[in-house]
């Protein structure tokens, strides 16, 4: 996996943002464990291996939806990083795919 955590764009940092802020308003986590997977649930309405969305409003999805296109990728959380790392959308559908999410 390549992505990149230092050196965000704008719009991947305010995508990260947006997602921790959804992780903490609807399961009261900074960044709960496989975040990623279920706000993609969300956003795509692809069905992912064991994860559901969390019922995020309309308004919401809008805001992931944009700022997923204005970053041109995705934002996930990697230990071997520390922290949230910046993957482009042809690495995370590549990562979806080698842990068998899709």
């Amino acid at each position: 996996m390549m992505g990149t955590k230092v050196g965000m764009s704008p719009a991947a940092r305010l995508l990260a943002r947006l997602m921790s802020d959804l992780s903490e308003e609807y399961r009261c986590a900074g960044w709960l464990i496989d975040c990623e997977y279920a706000l993609w649930a969300e956003l795509t309405g692809e069905q992912l291996l064991n994860e559901r969305g969390w019922g995020i409003s309309e308004e919401e999805k809008e805001e992931l939806r944009l700022l997923q296109e204005l970053a041109g990728g995705w934002v996930i959380w990697s230990d071997e990083s520390g922290g949230r790392m910046f993957l482009p959308i042809e690495e995370w559908r590549a990562h979806l795919a080698s842990r068998g999410r899709l």
